[in-house]
């Protein structure tokens, strides 16, 4: 078990186990959920603890660079952002680096893998790639997704709840991509993803739920973005993020998907499930969010129910009968027959 002292505050050096840190981290969470960002984030840093001493026998250049944490006052020094999670995490809180030199760091260059790299060049303000080896002295390492806390103790970004957070318009969108006119809306779906997340339950969508439904609204048109069904077919999260951006929406399980589609501005419906089972990032709960300008989070209790919900979030075509007619009749029409 962790203890706090009088300020509420933990000695990271002296955590030897990372199952003794977890209930520390759980409340952390439950924190964020309720609003207390600073004491919720600070305790966030407990997810994953680093190897704060170096072993006998180190030599390369990142192993020696030591891991941020808090308290760790960085003015002057270089910096490392480097990877940590899920594809999603990579995707939501990578929109800090160009936030990163308020904080008066010198140098801050960026160690992701390969897919991520093409994304994260379209954000200001940072040095380039670290290759490993690469001499980069005073410097620290960042993870990821410990720049919300990074930023708020060098008092860069507020440490309680804003309506929009830095990033949310969509920091990853492509000017040069221009959206296709359509005679029907296209949107895009994901029903599915795989990883080890707590709540994988709520992220694996039958199937044949989802094609069941397109089937009921042909009014839209579809197109599946699942990584092996046709329309995503790189590797890169710049082509996904290119790909997602000409389509009308998205409706998606809580996944990478869901991040992409709101870093790119594109109107998303994010399925997040039974209030039990949903991240604390998509708290205080509603159905928007101040991670994503053009997102919309979708409570529900059945996958059906949950898609009818998130359906309702998109601009609504006229329905088509099976003889190719409109259902819908002009206001002038109708007056006209009376």
């Amino acid at each position: 078990m962790i203890h706090l002292n009088k300020d509420r505050r933990i000695n990271f050096y002296g955590i030897r186990d990372q199952q003794a840190a977890n209930p520390a981290y759980q409340h952390g969470m439950e924190l964020i959920k309720q609003g207390d960002w600073e004491q919720g984030f600070y305790l966030h840093e407990l997810r994953c603890l680093p190897d704060l001493r170096l072993p006998q026998g180190v030599k390369t250049e990142f192993a020696r660079t030591p891991v941020w944490t808090p308290g760790m006052w960085c003015k002057g020094k270089n910096a490392i952002v480097w990877s940590e999670a899920g594809w999603g995490d990579m995707i939501q809180f990578s929109r800090f680096i160009p936030l990163l030199k308020q904080a008066g760091l010198k140098s801050v260059k960026l160690l992701f893998p390969d897919p991520m790299i093409r994304l994260l060049k379209r954000l200001p303000d940072h040095d380039g790639l670290y290759t490993d080896g690469q001499s980069f002295p005073n410097a620290v390492k960042i993870k990821v997704m410990s720049l919300p806390y990074f930023l708020m103790e060098h008092n860069v970004i507020p440490a309680v709840p804003v309506e929009k957070i830095y990033g949310s318009e969509g920091i990853y969108r492509n000017p040069e991509i221009v959206k296709p006119v359509r005679q029907k809306p296209l949107l895009g779906y994901c029903y599915t993803t795989i990883n080890n997340s707590w709540n994988m339950r709520a992220k694996q969508m039958p199937k044949e739920i989802m094609l069941n439904f397109i089937k009921q609204h042909p009014e839209f048109d579809w197109v599946s973005l699942q990584q092996d069904e046709g329309f995503i077919t790189s590797q890169y999260w710049s082509d996904t993020a290119d790909q997602i951006q000409t389509l009308d929406g998205v409706i998606s399980v809580d996944s990478a998907i869901a991040h992409c589609a709101g870093s790119v501005g594109v109107p998303v419906a994010n399925l997040i499930g039974k209030e039990r089972w949903a991240c604390w990032r998509w708290f205080p709960k509603g159905d928007t969010t101040y991670w994503y300008d053009s997102m919309k989070t979708i409570w529900y209790d059945t996958w059906t129910e949950g898609l009818e919900k998130a359906l309702t979030h998109f601009q609504q075509p006229q329905k088509v009968k099976k003889d190719g007619t409109n259902n819908t009749r002009s206001k002038r029409q109708t007056k006209a027959n009376k």
